[in-house]
């Protein structure tokens, strides 16, 4: 009898222990996904200034040779990215919103694998244990 219930306490132990590491792994995996991101996210911020960059330049000099000011010239592209920072200004509620939204799908997003496994079983007719409402 005791040998039983000693057997039983270690499989509840390898049980647990399991689910500790497959909670762990799941973590790691999520954050991840999320640094991931991020890092995608300031590589094309960088990218995205520099290009703004030499654009605004560009055109700085276009504007002050049509104009015959380079002061003209630069001032109305500083113009344009001020009234372009103020729109972006007035939308940041918007912007926040979209991306707080898309960082919560980067960590909660599904992996393919759970959501085959959901398919299955609900052709099967078996309830699933991976769903959440």
């Amino acid at each position: 009898m005791l040998d039983f219930v000693q057997k039983w306490k270690d499989r509840i132990t390898n049980l647990v222990e399991t689910k500790f590491r497959l909670l762990q792994l799941e973590f790691i995996e999520r954050a991840s996904g999320a640094m991931s991101f991020l890092i995608f996210s300031v590589l094309l911020l960088l990218l995205g200034f520099g290009v703004f960059l030499f654009i605004g330049l560009g055109t700085a000099e276009m504007l002050s040779e049509l104009m015959h000011s380079y002061i003209s010239g630069y001032m109305s592209v500083a113009g344009f990215y001020l009234a372009l920072l103020l729109i972006l200004f007035a939308m940041r509620k918007k912007i926040l919103r979209k991306f707080t939204s898309v960082f919560i799908s980067v960590l909660t997003e599904r992996k393919e694998d759970d959501d085959d496994e959901e398919e299955q079983d609900e052709e099967e007719g078996t309830p699933s244990k991976n769903k959440t409402k």
